[in-house]
């Protein structure tokens, strides 16, 4: 009997197993890359451009002299909404890198991931 099962066993196809010792070293530079992962967004006419780090805040505000002539109270909420723009392109990179890279991680950072991006698109 033991041949009988040891034959039918040697008949199906082998999965072959994936080399996973430069996974670590793959996770570690996805992780550094999520990091160090800034954003940056202008307004639509280019008039307000910013920037941010890694860490969500906000770098830099770069002001077209255009501006020099508008009211704060308006371009307070304007500036705002490119900072929030900017945070935004961000975290969509950061969907893109783990995208990119889904095989080297776990499947729950994988769905987490996706599932923030999903959030920060639909809101």
């Amino acid at each position: 009997m033991d041949s009988i099962l040891q034959s039918a066993w040697d008949d199906q196809p082998r999965r072959t197993e994936r080399d996973t010792s430069a996974f670590a070293a793959e996770q570690g530079e996805i992780f550094r890359r999520v990091q160090q992962q800034g954003g940056e967004a202008e307004d639509q006419r280019g008039l307000v451009k910013v920037t941010v780090d890694a860490r969500g805040r906000v770098e830099s505000v770069h002001l077209d002299p255009r501006l020099s002539a508008a009211e704060m109270q308006q371009l307070g909420p304007h500036i705002a909404a490119v900072c929030a723009k900017a945070f935004d392109q961000r975290v969509e990179q950061i969907g893109k890198i783990v995208a990119a890279n889904a095989d080297y991680l776990d499947q729950k950072v994988v769905d987490e991931i996706t599932a923030l991006t999903r959030w920060f698109r639909e809101r």
